[in-house]
C-alpha cells in the first residue's frame, strides 16, 4: 500500500512539474518599434505599417515568433505590424509559456520576423532571403539568457526600450535588387525599345 502511495505521490509531482512552466513577457512601448534596412544600404528607418511602398513593394505585414534554447519551431507567434508601426502587437503583461522550461530556470530565448506571407513557415523565408529573393524580408534579435517568471505570471520581461540586459528591438532587413541587376533591366528595356523602334 506503502508503494503504491509513493508511486501516485511521485506521479503527481511529475505531472506538476511539467505543468510548471516558466513565463515571459514584452514590454511594447515607442523604444521597442524595429528598423527597416534594404540590403544595398546601412541606413535604417523605422519598420512602415504594412500596405506602405517602401523600396517600390508594398510593405508585407511581418510575422514574429519566440525561440527558446535553439529550438527551430516557434513556442509563439505574435502579433505583426499592420497596427502598431513595428512594435509587436501583444497586450502589455501577457505571459507566454515557455514548454519545457520551468519557473526559475534559465532560458535561451531568441526573436526573429519575416514576411507574413510565408505564413508560419519562417524557415521558407530564411531561404528567400538567404537565396537574395527581392522583396524578402527577415530578421534575428541576439540571443539573451532569462531567468524564467511564474506560472502564473507576470512573466519576466524579456523585450525592453530601456532596459540594456533585455533583449533589443531588431532590424529586419529587405532584399532589393543591387545597382547592377537594375543596370541590366534597364540596358534590356532600352533594347527591346530600340529594336522595336527599327522594326
Amino acid at each position: 500500500m506503502k508503494k503504491l502511495l509513493l508511486t501516485l505521490a511521485f506521479a503527481a509531482l511529475a505531472v506538476v512539474g511539467s505543468q510548471a512552466q516558466g513565463t515571459i513577457q514584452f514590454q511594447n512601448t515607442a523604444l521597442t518599434r524595429m528598423l527597416l534596412r534594404a540590403s544595398d544600404s546601412t541606413a535604417t528607418v523605422q519598420l512602415p505599417v504594412a500596405g506602405t511602398v517602401v523600396n517600390g513593394a508594398a510593405m508585407p505585414a511581418i510575422s514574429y515568433g519566440v525561440f527558446v534554447n535553439g529550438s527551430q519551431t516557434p513556442i509563439a507567434s505574435l502579433g505583426a505590424n499592420s497596427t502598431s508601426v513595428g512594435i509587436i502587437t501583444v497586450p502589455l503583461g501577457t505571459a507566454f509559456p515557455i514548454p519545457g522550461v520551468d519557473a526559475g530556470q534559465t532560458a535561451s530565448i531568441q526573436i526573429r520576423g519575416w514576411n507574413s506571407t510565408y505564413g508560419a513557415d519562417w524557415r521558407a523565408a530564411q531561404a528567400a532571403f538567404n537565396a537574395g529573393t527581392v522583396g524578402t524580408i527577415f530578421g534575428e534579435s541576439t540571443v539573451g539568457n532569462f531567468v524564467l517568471g511564474p506560472s502564473s505570471g507576470p512573466g519576466v520581461v524579456i523585450w525592453s526600450g530601456s532596459d540594456t540586459t533585455k533583449l533589443r528591438p531588431m532590424t529586419l532587413v529587405q532584399i532589393v535588387p543591387e545597382p547592377s541587376t537594375i543596370a541590366l533591366g534597364v540596358l534590356g528595356l532600352g533594347s527591346l525599345l530600340l529594336f522595336r523602334r527599327r522594326k
